[in-house]
């Protein structure tokens, strides 16, 4: 648990290091079988990111470069994907338009909504 906490510790120093001060944060700690411990954190920052240069900072997403089962799984399990073999797709292709939108483009910087939602975030396939 010793090195659990000091781990946990300096994994929370780092967060403030590169996000910088933090108002608050919620912390629970749990133990799994045989006793591993595991933690949940929700923090507020002092000062949010809200251009897409800022939030690019920190944020983005890429595929593995080289071929294998780590790309493979997670073009799998990750992306939305629209499989012409099958009939039924929660998001009624091919009946209807995707409604989640997919297939999107590749972007290299966020993109956001008239109400400052983030609707894209910057993703690659060959970065």
């Amino acid at each position: 648990m010793r090195v659990f906490q000091q781990k946990y510790s300096e994994f929370k120093k780092e967060v403030a290091a590169r996000l910088g001060p933090i108002l608050y944060s919620i912390n629970v700690t749990e133990f799994q079988k045989r006793s591993l411990p595991h933690a949940h954190l929700a923090i507020s920052l002092k000062y949010v990111p809200t251009q897409p240069h800022e939030i690019d900072q920190f944020l983005s997403a890429e595929l593995p470069r080289d071929p294998g089962p780590l790309r493979d799984a997670i073009a799998r399990h990750m992306i939305h994907q629209h499989n012409p073999e099958k009939d039924y797709h929660r998001c009624s292709w091919p009946k209807k338009p995707c409604q989640y939108g997919f297939p999107k483009d590749l972007k290299a910087e966020s993109s956001f909504d008239e109400r400052g939602n983030q609707i894209s975030g910057p993703y690659s396939e060959t970065h």
